[in-house]
């Protein structure tokens, strides 16, 4: 089975987001494949706990990653590169700034 452009890119961005951590110095907090309690937190539609940040899988985040920033720059329409380019500054800056400085580029 061929992968998906999403999930090349998916690869890519969790490759350098890391695992687990709860630095009191992150002003994101709990954070677990760069998901943040937060971001966590408007996922479930309430407030996330450190636990289940803490117990996020690849396979849970990927849904969470796919709609909120992947979908959100329209990844699927992007030429190879430009895609995971994008995708990954929606997802360290949010998909409205990561748009933007696309477009002003």
């Amino acid at each position: 089975m061929t992968a998906t452009t999403f999930e090349r890119a998916m690869t890519l961005v969790l490759a350098h987001e890391g695992g687990w951590s709860n630095d009191p110095a992150d002003p994101g907090g709990a954070t677990n494949l760069g998901v943040t309690i937060g971001t966590l937190s408007l996922w479930l539609g309430r407030p996330a706990t450190k636990a289940e940040v803490k117990a996020l899988t690849v396979a849970s985040v990927s849904p969470l990653y796919r709609r909120r920033f992947w979908d959100a720059v329209q990844g699927d329409a992007l030429p190879a590169g430009l895609d995971y380019a994008l995708f990954d500054f929606a997802v360290n800056s949010g998909p409205k700034r990561a748009v933007i400085g696309l477009q002003r580029a």
